[in-house]
């Protein structure tokens, strides 16, 4: 091909020209095997060592306590009588929750009004 009565030379350069009849697929699947060898093997050599952080994290784990004290203890228990008046307070929530009027455009105002002023 020429180009201003220049000759062109072939578009790819002449490393990846191939000469008819050899078998450039033999060389790539060598190198692709290798390569894939390799990337097995740091993959469990990977996976090896995080066995062995996790093993570590473990052991670690199994030597930790938590220790609670009485006031922890009676306030993990909960409340040992029923508050009378908080459980009449729940009813009726419980009860306006049923019948659909617990969030009414009113309550909801005054719940925004009362987080603006920070209460």
């Amino acid at each position: 091909m020429e180009i201003h009565g220049q000759p062109k030379e072939h578009p790819l350069p002449r490393r990846f020209l191939v000469e008819p009849g050899s078998d450039i697929t033999r060389t790539n699947r060598a190198t692709v095997r290798h390569s894939s060898t390799e990337i097995r093997e740091e993959r469990r050599e990977r996976a090896e060592q995080l066995d062995e952080v996790h093993e570590q994290i473990a052991g670690a784990r199994s030597k930790d306590r938590v220790e609670l004290s009485p006031a922890a203890r009676e306030l993990a228990a909960g409340p040992q009588q029923a508050d009378p008046e908080r459980e009449a307070r729940l009813a009726e929530l419980k009860a306006e929750v049923e019948a659909g009027t617990l969030n009414t455009p009113e309550r909801v105002a005054r719940a925004a009004e009362g987080l603006m002023r920070g209460v």
